[in-house]
């Protein structure tokens, strides 16, 4: 009895321990940052981008733009062929959670906003791919 007790609370403690992706925002390698849309290649690409209007997110979107960035830095990692299927869950969630904060400030005249319903799409389709 006791020997299944402590196989049980084991393997649940296994489960929820926090794995490599809930510590933090994943670092994207050279061939990931490509991957990013042009207006973050400003803030998370190329430092030679850096302060460029082209590769930045315009100021006719709001304020609030600063978390959509983030959220397709998580929607790259979601993509990753070796996550695990918690951690591509995770990565997506985040991702929704950065797109749902800049859409709820963002802007009707903003430029971005079909990408941004685009992103979201993705993240939802991998936050529940099994």
């Amino acid at each position: 009895m006791w020997i299944r007790a402590m196989v049980f609370l084991t393997m649940s403690a296994a489960l929820l321990a926090p794995t490599a992706a809930d510590a933090k925002r994943p670092t994207l390698n050279v061939a990931e940052k490509q991957r990013l849309p042009e207006y973050c290649w400003s803030r998370h690409g190329d430092p030679r981008y850096k302060g460029h209007p082209d590769y930045s997110i315009p100021k006719i979107c709001g304020k609030a733009m600063n978390h959509i960035c983030p959220g397709q830095i998580y929607l790259v990692a979601a993509q990753r062929a070796t996550l695990s299927r918690r951690d591509r869950e995770f990565f997506a969630e985040r991702a929704l959670a950065e797109f749902g904060y800049t859409k709820r400030y963002m802007t009707a005249e903003c430029p971005l906003r079909q990408n941004l319903e685009s992103s979201m799409a993705l993240a939802r389709m991998l936050k529940g791919r099994r």
